[in-house]
Order: structure tokens, then sequence, then C-alpha cells
């Protein structure tokens, strides 16, 4: 109607000004401390990317680091997550070195520094950090004690039998007892999307070398954001196997895969 176009019309004439561009807030990906009681997010403007903490119940936001931080946004895992007590935040800072802060004091200590940190995993007994660098390695850093000891997972050398050696790697996730980490990987020149695979290591204990859980050596499938039961006894991934991409469940008593729906 006549009506609609001049309201359009109206609407489209409506100005915007630089000014209040700038000042608009892109918030990142939510984080619930393990209790449920506060959540964590990223708030990126102009002036840079800010880390908030807020209690659940309430409104109140309160700033959790000095510096600038990693926006949240990544394709596969995030720059933020709360200590399992709650009492700290992991945050990778801007520089991309990962940092513990301290809820309560702000104060913070350098858990790694030498590379850009992204998808970071707690351990369920909150003595470990396991994190990927580069998209090209996996670590776990041991902070429980004085000492911060950071050991080599997984890189680029690490070949699979069958496999072309891996070129990137995401979404690290331990086992509800913290004895195993699986991950997601795949190889140049596809996309996580297109052809990727599932790989388990264990992670406390005796070593062994990662082993291959789910995938296709002639790259038919993809197998991607991995991650326990809450019992241990399953692994939940997302794949594409049956021509769409839907939750899958792998029995680890079995190796049976099957849909979840």
């Amino acid at each position: 109607s006549d009506k609609s176009r001049t309201e359009n019309a109206d609407i489209d004439k409506v100005p915007i000004s630089a000014r209040a561009a700038a000042a608009s807030l892109s918030l990142g990906p939510p984080r619930l401390s393990p209790d449920g009681t506060k959540v964590c997010y990223s708030s990126s403007s102009s002036s840079g990317n800010a880390l908030f903490v807020s209690p659940v119940q309430s409104p109140l936001e309160r700033l959790a680091t000095p510096f600038s931080v990693k926006s949240g946004y990544f394709g596969f895992g995030g720059y933020y997550s709360f200590s399992m007590d709650g009492s700290s935040v992991f945050v990778v800072e801007s520089t991309g070195d990962l940092k513990l802060v301290d809820l309560a004091s702000g104060s913070s200590c350098t858990i790694y520094s030498g590379g850009a940190v992204s998808d970071l995993e707690p351990s369920p007994d909150g003595s470990k950090i396991a994190f990927v660098v580069g998209q090209a390695s996996i670590l776990v850093a041991d902070i429980d004690g004085d000492d911060i000891e950071v050991s080599l997972v997984a890189d680029l050398s690490h070949a699979r039998s069958g496999y072309k050696s891996p070129d990137f790697f995401a979404s690290p996730k331990f086992s509800p007892d913290g004895i195993y980490l699986v991950w997601s990987e795949w190889s140049f020149p596809d996309m996580a999307w297109d052809a990727s695979r599932m790989v388990m290591v264990r992670a406390a204990g005796p070593k062994y070398p990662p082993q291959l859980v789910v995938g296709s050596p002639n790259g038919a499938f993809s197998v991607t954001q991995p991650k326990f039961s809450p019992s241990g006894s399953d692994l939940y991934f997302i794949s594409d196997q049956s021509g769409f991409s839907i939750p899958w469940r792998m029995s680890l008593s079995t190796g049976v895969s099957q849909p979840v729906f």
C-alpha cells in the first residue's frame, strides 16, 4: 500500500552517525561456571575486547581482566573458560598468550606464551588445561603446583596409519575422569566439515600414541565437535556419514557408532 511504502521510505532515511556505529557492542559466546552461578562473556567495541563476569541471577556485570582479550569467536572453540572451582577464568589475551585470572583479586599469571592459543578445555579435577596453538598442535598444561609444566599431546608430525598427517587440530575434550583426551583433526586441502577424524589419547597415567577413533581414509565424511558422555562410556560427535551433519554416538566398549536420532 501507499502507506507502507511511505513508512519504509522513512525508515530507509533514518541516519546513523559514525560515532553511534563505533559505539556498538558485539558480545561473544557466554560460558557458564561449573556450578551454574556465574557467566562470563566477551564484549567487543571500537576500544577493544573485554571479558565480563556476571552472576546468573543478577544483571550486574564486572570487568574480569585489566587487559584486552580475544573476542571469543573462533571456528572451533573459545578463548575463555572458568576454572573448575569457578574462582578464576582462563582467558587468551589479545597477544595470544593464555592466562589464568583470579576473580577475587584480579591478579593473573601466564600459563603459556608462544603462539595463538584457542580451544580451552580445563580437566575435570582442575589440575590441567588442554588447548590448541595455532591450530597446529595440542598442548596440556599441568597447573597443579608452583611450577607450570606444559607438554605436547599432538602436532603435525603425528601421522596416522593409512591417513595423511594432520594439518589442523580443534576441540580437545577430557573424559569425565580426566584420563583421556579426544579431539578433531583434518588434513590439507580439506576443511573440517569436508573430511575430518576423531582421535583419542591417554592424558593421565601410562602414555600411548594417539589412536584414531572415527574417520575415513579416503575423506568420505567429517567428524567434528567430539564430547564424552557424562559417564564416559560414549563419545558424541557431529558427522555427515549419513549425508547430513547430525549428532552421532559411539560406544567405547563396542566401537559401534550410530546416529543419535
